[in-house]
This record gives C-alpha cells, structure tokens and sequence, in this order.
C-alpha cells in the first residue's frame, strides 16, 4: 500500500528549465524555485527564509514548462516528492535529494512593469 504522498507549492522560478528526451523518447523538464517562508523570531523580528526546491515534469507537462518557465516567473506546483539516493564514483559515498515531481504546473500571468517598476511578488 502506497501511503499519501502530495503537495501543492508556489513559489518564484530560481534556474531555468533543462529540457531533454529521454531514450524512449520521454519529454522531461526541469527547473528550480524558491519558496520564501515569513516568521518572527523570539524578539519578534520578522525574518524570511528561502528554500530551493528542483521540480521535475514529464510528457505534456514538460513541453509547456520549456516554453513558459524562466526565472522570476510565479508558479504553483501539483505533485509528489521523490528522494533520490546514489553513491559518488569517487569515494562511493551516499548522495541524496528530494525532487518534486509536478503532475501540474500553473504559471501566474505576468506583470508587465514600467521601467524602474519592481515586482513586489517576489
């Protein structure tokens, strides 16, 4: 039995996409974006923390992240988390990440700005 294993996330593309087919002729995208967390610490200051997640999308999903991703483009992300585990081939030491395979990508419009304008969103 498989347990519950999905997400939703928005956040900010940090790298653009690396698109690439597979050896059976798969289409794969990938693409990095940061998700900025907003707390008070113990005096109360707010503070922001940002992680950087790889995002991985297959097929259909894949062609229209190669088109529409670039960095600074808001998105949101339907999908499941995935670790990847390896060894180095120097040392054979243990490797590991966690990637988020999206079923679905939504891109939020975006803004055109007058120059000297800042996105705020980001």
């Amino acid at each position: 039995m498989n347990d519950p294993n999905s997400l939703n996330i928005e956040g900010t593309v940090s790298k653009d996409p690396i698109f690439r087919l597979t050896r059976k002729n798969d289409s794969v995208c990938t693409f990095s974006i940061a998700v900025n967390r907003f707390y008070k610490d113990k005096q109360k200051n707010n503070q922001k923390e940002t992680s950087f997640f790889e995002v991985e999308t297959w097929d259909d999903e894949a062609k229209k992240c190669k088109e529409l991703a670039h960095v600074g483009r808001r998105c949101r992300i339907r999908g499941e988390i995935r670790q990847d585990r390896w060894k180095t081939t120097h040392g054979n030491e243990p490797r590991q990440k966690v990637v988020i395979v999206a079923e679905f990508v939504e891109f939020r419009p975006e803004k055109k700005l007058e120059e000297g304008e800042r996105d705020e969103q980001n």
